[in-house]
Order: C-alpha cells, then sequence, then structure tokens
C-alpha cells in the first residue's frame, strides 16, 4: 500500500532526505505533546536559562535532524521515542552546561548517512554488514540504542566513547573508583549490546515500555 503523504512515517522519510518543511510539519502536528514534554523535562538549571518555547524548537530540531535516523508507523511508538531522545537530550544540556562542555551531537553535522532504520519490523532484507549501507544502518542502530539505555549507563558510555573521558574522569563525576568507572562501562556496554539485538528483532514497544 503506497504510504500517505502528511503521515508520521512519510514525514520522517522526508525529513531524513533534508526536507525542512517535513521537520515543521512534525512539529506542528506534534505540538501541543512535544510542549508538554519539554515542560515537563526541564531541569532547573535549564529553566534559569528560558522559557519551554526557548527550547522546543531547538531540541526537536537538533533531535531530528541530528538524531538516529529512523521511521516508525505507529505514531504512540514515535511520540514515546521522540519523548525519550528530547529527555535525554535536555539532560545532556543541563549535564553539559554545568561542566562548560560542548554538546556532541552538534558535532555530528557533517555526517550525512545514506540509509534509514526502519523500526515497523525486523527487515529479512537488512544490508549486509560488509556494505556501506550496513555500516551505516548498524551505527545508526547503536546511536537509537544509545537512546533507550538507562541515564547512568548513557552517560558512561557516551563520556567514555564519545568524549573519551579516562574511567577516572568518568569515577569523579559518578562519585566512585576508576575501577567501579570501569565495571560500569562493561556493563553499559552489554546493556546496549542486548538493546541493540532486541531492536534488530523488532522489539521496539516492549522497550520503550520499560522503566528508564
Amino acid at each position: 500500500m503506497t504510504q500517505e503523504k502528511g503521515t508520521t512515517r512519510d514525514l520522517l522519510l522526508r525529513v531524513h532526505q533534508g526536507d525542512e518543511k517535513a521537520i515543521s510539519r512534525l512539529l506542528t502536528l506534534h505540538l501541543s505533546w512535544l510542549e508538554k514534554t519539554i515542560r515537563s523535562s526541564l531541569s532547573a538549571e535549564l529553566r534559569r536559562h528560558g522559557e519551554t518555547g526557548d527550547y522546543l524548537q531547538d531540541v526537536v530540531i537538533q533531535v531530528l535532524r541530528h538524531g538516529p535516523r529512523f521511521v516508525i508507523s505507529d505514531e504512540t511508538q514515535f511520540r514515546a521515542l521522540l519523548a525519550r531522545m528530547v529527555k535525554n537530550l535536555l539532560i545532556d544540556k543541563s549535564r553539559w552546561a554545568r561542566a562548560s562542555r560542548r554538546d556532541w551531537r552538534k558535532e555530528q553535522k557533517g555526517a550525512g548517512p545514506s540509509t534509514t532504520l526502519s523500526l515497523d519490523f525486523p527487515s529479512p532484507h537488512q544490508a549486509g554488514p560488509g556494505t556501506n549501507a550496513g555500516i551505516t544502518e548498524e551505527q545508526d542502530l547503536l546511536r537509537l540504542a544509545i537512546e533507550l539505555l538507562p541515564d547512568q549507563d548513557r552517560q558512561v558510555v557516551l563520556m567514555r566513547e564519545i568524549e573519551d573521558s579516562t574511567f577516572a574522569e568518568i569515577g569523579e563525576q559518578l562519585r566512585i573508583t576508576a575501577e567501579g568507572a570501569r565495571g560500569k562501562h562493561e556493563r553499559a556496554l552489554a546493556h546496549l549490546a542486548r538493546i541493540a539485538q532486541r531492536l534488530k528483532r523488532g522489539e521496539i514497544q516492549s522497550l520503550l515500555e520499560e522503566k528508564e
């Protein structure tokens, strides 16, 4: 069946093709819900620097434009996933604002992935891991899996894999020893691998239903 124009899935496909109007359309479709989601997710730190409207467009556009490239037909699942990603980004902004660090997502603007991850069902025609498309799909799968990690696991993975922090630095941030940080990192990576495998099997709903 041909995908009807204007649906969430169609708009996501257009977003990933660089259609700026599709981003505006998605914002319009989900505006009221997005405002409530962001308002409830703002930390005291971020509230001191702006209101809900100040963050709404910037945060959502960052997530849609620079986050993992995915398409999904179920609007409830889309909102649940987008809410998780928006909350994660707001947590990052608050945490890294306090630490005077840059937002790592802004450093990824140059990468232009050529594939889009479908979350509607596991695809039997997935690109092989040795192809460029397969590598890009794996990258998006892992980026999406990171978004579904509990906050502290996510923090450890980002600090180690993105910011290249030492285990001593991670331990200082978490108020544990460097060896304790190393163990947390190993467990977080194992958790990340399990989530990625579940995404491959199409278990997006059960992942979204789990407590953060």
